[in-house]
């Protein structure tokens, strides 16, 4: 019988937690009325993936979720409006891209609020961007649990 008990804590002890897992993203929601109001067409990405521009999102409503660049440390996301006065407008979000080797993972990647303290640059008014960390300071070590929340943005 004690042998099951220091089995499952063997294996638990040999568990890594590399961190993300997948392409870092940020977490935009609004609260703004124009954008409520206004029928937004697409949501490009721009240098994200190619010099065009990664499409994001066609389907806004709520909460969304946009991919970040890992080339450079901002990403410029442009919003285009269907049946507007207003034909677009722009959101940068600006981070420091750290790339750390961590022993059996190999580099993982995190994108933390620039020491300069710039946030943001955009048409809207009103942007509040929160860092949170993608990978839980713990977690460059064995065994820690990734509790972060990223790059949070708030559209007013």
């Amino acid at each position: 019988m004690s042998i099951i008990p220091v089995s499952v804590s063997l294996l638990l002890l040999g568990c890594v937690f590399c961190g993300p897992q997948r392409e870092l993203t940020i977490v935009v929601s609004s609260t703004n009325t124009f954008l409520d109001s206004a029928k937004v067409d697409s949501i490009f990405a721009l240098n994200a993936l190619d010099s065009k521009g990664q499409l994001v999102s066609k389907n806004i409503t709520g909460i969304q979720e946009f991919p970040i660049s890992l080339r450079a440390d901002s990403t410029t996301y442009v919003y285009t409006y269907e049946g507007s006065k207003k034909n677009a407008d722009t959101l940068t979000i600006f981070y420091e891209r750290e790339f750390r080797y961590k022993g059996d993972c190999g580099f993982v990647v995190n994108a933390n609020k620039p020491r300069d303290g710039r946030t943001h640059r955009s048409t809207f008014e009103k942007v509040e961007v929160r860092y949170g960390t993608y990978v839980a300071p713990n977690s460059w070590k064995v065994g820690a649990q990734d509790t972060s929340t990223g790059i949070y943005v708030e559209i007013k």
